[in-house]
C-alpha cells in the first residue's frame, strides 16, 4: 500500500491534470473534467488549491488531493469531495497507464481514512456509471453499500466511523 500517497496539488501538477482530462477513460466516466486548454487546467487546479487553507466542508466547497507514485513521486491521479445534491460524493481518477494495480482502491481508502481523522462527515456517496466495473470494484472494496440504480448510474453509500 505504499506504493501511493495523497498530497494537495502544485502548479507543478497542472500539466498532468490536464494531459489525463484527455485520456478516453477519464472523458467517458467524467466528462465535466475534460479541459479544453491547459489555462482551463489552471483555473481548475488553482481554485483547487484555493480550499486547502480551509476546513475541509465538501457541502460547501470541493476538497481534492493528487494520487503520487511514492517511487517517483509524479501525479498519477486524484482523489476528492464534493457536494452532489446535497450528499458528499467521492471521486477519483487514475491515469490510464496506472490502471489495474489497485491505485484507485488505496486512494479511496486513503481519502476515507483522512476525514475519519479530521472531520465529522459520517457518510459519503460514491456515484458511477454501471458500466464501470472497476469503479463498481473501488467503492465495493472499500465498504460501499449500494443503495439504488437511477438511469444508469450506481448509487453506494459508506457510513464513516
Amino acid at each position: 500500500m505504499d506504493e501511493i500517497y495523497l498530497k494537495e496539488f502544485t502548479d507543478s501538477d497542472i500539466g498532468k491534470i490536464y494531459e489525463m482530462s484527455k485520456e478516453d477513460h477519464l472523458i467517458q466516466y467524467l466528462p465535466d473534467q475534460e479541459y479544453q486548454d491547459l489555462n482551463e487546467a489552471k483555473e481548475v487546479v488553482e481554485f483547487l488549491m484555493g480550499m486547502y487553507n480551509q476546513e475541509i466542508n465538501p457541502l460547501e466547497r470541493p476538497y481534492v488531493l493528487g494520487v503520487y507514485e511514492r517511487k517517483t513521486g509524479k501525479i498519477i491521479g486524484h482523489v476528492g469531495l464534493s457536494n452532489y445534491k446535497d450528499r458528499i460524493e467521492i471521486g477519483y481518477a487514475i491515469e490510464k497507464k496506472k490502471l489495474g494495480k489497485g491505485y484507485g482502491k488505496i486512494a479511496v481508502m486513503y481519502m476515507i481514512k483522512k476525514i475519519e481523522e479530521e472531520t465529522n462527515i459520517k457518510e459519503i456517496h460514491g456515484i458511477v456509471d454501471k458500466s464501470n466495473i472497476a469503479s463498481i470494484k473501488v467503492l465495493e472494496s472499500n465498504s460501499f453499500i449500494k443503495i439504488k440504480e437511477e438511469n444508469e448510474k450506481v448509487i453506494y453509500k459508506r457510513n464513516i466511523k
